[in-house]
């Protein structure tokens, strides 16, 4: 998830003024409030690799869970009020059983407003993070294993199915971080479909007390963009809908719900490749397979805007530089995705011999070895890229042989470059360029 208005070294007052802000703009929607966060122990002490706050919403309040206390790492749960959590934040801390997380003039935050069906809700709203202690390296060799609790076959997989986000890793940018998710209920995309040649879009919002509404976006299409402008129904209904007729050659749809005040409400953005939103409607889509359809569909027409093929990558070799120069291209341009095992020519080599090269050099099991080098390289990009962009890295099994993919969203930060260099790149076809004149102006708008 990349979000949208997304603000950079927010200092502890007026994170803590925006919060409470919109905790009060929807608080009679809300229940209680969870807190799950993790203990691992390190050399000498316990380290905490992230908290994580979420606020739920009356009648979707889930069913607490008890702690699960291993030898090596410890998963634990606790709910609040909404007072208690106003308490706390207004002390500047945040208190829990084994730990104090004091947030002083010294933590800078980040605020990201994250569309529906996101990483830590249904509904869209606005993440908090914090990072406030020095992030560690975790382990991924260490068994998870008690007589009395669920088996995982490492520290970052209990992690991952504890705080509910698959893609965390040691080199994640939230790894020693505090999270709070803070949901806005007022107005929200309740649905998006094909109907013929238009896309629908269900909007519930209370219109009686939110004033007129609109949806506006665009298409970014082959021939050039096509905004557009409509108005939400303020017919007193839960439920509207809206009609956007859809234009030939799509490569880029967004839609923003917003009111006449500027707030955001909630949003859709997606490409061929990635999406943020309710559901896929123009491109592939992340349902199961959808990544290896976009594959599939990528050896047929080869590399292209949005598609980058790279044999094979060491991170500490020369070469980790080109994916460096594409992954602030696609940041930079319209996202895209690169394909780790695959040759220019289309030929499907994958990574397994290199991996298995790696798991006997490092005395380990292959899977073991895989996962490492996936982190290595988002370790890479996290080292080089600024500001951060939210890239994802899983290894994907196609005609027998294994890959590594890499997908960039499009960034809300730009202009994306290299920190050690400073260059900026962009995407013009299947080539990373430096921008031209127009485009750096551009950029200076944003």
């Amino acid at each position: 998830m990349s979000g949208v208005n997304r603000t950079y070294n927010l200092v502890c007052d007026n994170a803590i003024a925006s919060i409470i802000q919109t905790l009060g703009a929807n608080e009679r929607y809300y229940d209680s409030v969870r807190v799950r966060y993790v203990r691992v122990r390190g050399e000498r002490d316990w380290y905490s690799p992230i908290t994580l706050i979420q606020i739920f919403l009356k009648a979707q309040k889930p069913t607490g869970t008890d702690d699960l206390l291993y030898s090596n790492i410890e998963l634990r749960e606790m709910w609040f009020s909404i007072e208690c959590l106003l308490k706390q934040l207004n002390e500047r801390k945040f208190e829990l059983p084994e730990m104090t997380i004091q947030f002083g003039e010294s933590v800078r935050w980040e605020r990201a407003f994250l569309a529906s069906n996101n990483n830590y809700g249904r509904n869209p709203g606005f993440s908090y993070r914090a990072i406030w202690q020095q992030s560690l390296p975790i382990s991924n060799q260490e068994i998870v294993l008690n007589y009395h609790l669920p088996y995982f076959p490492d520290i970052l997989t209990a992690i991952r199915k504890w705080i509910q986000i698959e893609m965390f890793s040691d080199s994640d940018i939230r790894n020693g971080g505090f999270i709070l998710f803070v949901p806005e209920c007022r107005a929200e995309f309740k649905g998006i479909r094909h109907s013929g040649n238009n896309i629908e879009i269900e909007v519930r919002a209370e219109n009686s007390l939110l004033g007129d509404l609109k949806i506006r976006g665009g298409w970014v299409c082959k021939d050039g963009f096509y905004p557009f402008d409509a108005d939400v129904p303020n017919d007193a209904k839960a439920i509207s809908c809206v009609k956007l007729e859809i234009p030939e050659n799509i490569e880029k749809f967004e839609a923003f719900l917003i009111g006449s005040d500027e707030s955001l409400y909630d949003y859709h953005r997606e490409t061929r490749m990635w999406w943020e939103g309710i559901s896929r409607v123009i491109g592939q889509g992340d349902a199961p397979g959808s990544t290896i359809v976009a594959i599939q569909n990528a050896l047929r027409s080869g590399e292209d805007g949005f598609t980058e093929f790279k044999s094979f990558i060491e991170p500490k070799h020369q070469k980790i530089n080109e994916l460096i120069e594409t992954v602030i291209a696609f940041a930079n341009t319209g996202g895209g995705m690169v394909l780790v095992g695959i040759r220019d020519n289309c030929e499907i080599v994958g990574v397994d011999g290199e991996i298995k090269k790696k798991a006997r050099h490092e005395q380990v099991e292959i899977p073991i070895a895989l996962t490492r080098y996936t982190n290595e390289l988002l370790q890479s990009i996290k080292a080089r890229v600024v500001p951060s962009v939210d890239a994802t890295s899983a290894p994907v099994s196609i005609a027998d042989r294994t890959l590594v993919v890499i997908k960039v969203p499009e960034g809300n930060a730009k202009p994306y470059r290299d920190i050690q260099n400073g260059k900026l790149y962009v995407r013009h076809g299947a080539n990373n360029v430096q921008p031209n004149n127009e485009e750096l102006r551009e950029f200076c708008k944003a």
